[in-house]
């Protein structure tokens, strides 16, 4: 070697070790808002107890802040049928969903029963894509499901304020021999309705009118209504 290619190869030498390293690679972080279990079940499940009419709405119409998963609403409507609400003991209905879901290869899907189920006639399935549950709620009879879907239907479009709201629905449910229950009009409480709506939901409480959410029910039997409107 010459003393011209050793001087290059030192030169070249203390070129590359000026050179810093390559970044090592940066792997973007996702960060997910936290939602509380209360309002991530309608959602629909909706979650919070929320309940959707029983007869009124499908599994898929109720509002969960995550995309729902067909394939499970396949197996509620195949266990329970198209509204995803069944007139059967709650046990039938853990057994027909179980078997319904491991059909569909769900079987990392788990089920939960919401206080108030076995004490109304009916109850309704909805799904919490976040949790993989199935979840059971009370729900209602035909007669009393269709009087409490025409107030909900009444909240909607017109407008109640808090006081009137729970007027409304209080005579609803004594109109049709419901006489143990709550109603829940807090503004930290549920919030949702019909995917397709919720739109004109939020636009409806944000004028300062009320809305009906579901229904929830507590250990000791009493029916619980839940109402969605503005802060005082």
């Amino acid at each position: 070697m010459t003393d011209l290619d050793a001087t290059l190869a030192a030169r070249l030498g203390r070129l590359e070790a000026a050179i810093p390293a390559p970044p090592l690679p940066i792997r973007p972080v996702v960060r997910h808002r936290r939602r509380s279990r209360l309002r991530t079940i309608a959602l629909l499940a909706a979650a919070i107890t929320l309940v959707g009419f029983a007869g009124a709405v499908g599994a898929n119409r109720m509002l969960y802040p995550d995309i729902s998963n067909r394939e499970v609403d396949r197996a509620i409507e195949e266990a329970l049928g198209g509204s995803g609400t069944a007139c059967i003991a709650p046990e039938a209905a853990r057994t027909a969903l179980r078997d319904r879901l491991d059909a569909h290869d769900l079987t990392g899907w788990t089920i939960e029963t919401r206080p108030g189920v076995g004490d109304t006639p009916c109850l309704y399935a909805g799904q919490i894509p976040t949790l993989h549950v199935v979840a059971l709620f009370p729900a209602l009879g035909k007669t009393a499901s269709e009087a409490i879907h025409a107030a909900a239907d009444d909240l909607f479009n017109n407008c109640y304020g808090r006081g009137d709201a729970i007027a409304l629905v209080s005579t609803a449910s004594r109109s049709v021999g419901i006489t143990k229950f709550e109603i829940s009009a807090d503004p930290w409480g549920p919030q949702g309705g019909p995917i397709d709506k919720i739109g004109a939901y939020q636009a409806h409480v944000a004028a300062g009118c009320f809305v009906y959410v579901g229904l929830g029910g507590k250990e000791d039997g009493t029916t619980v209504y839940y109402l969605w409107g503005p802060w005082p």
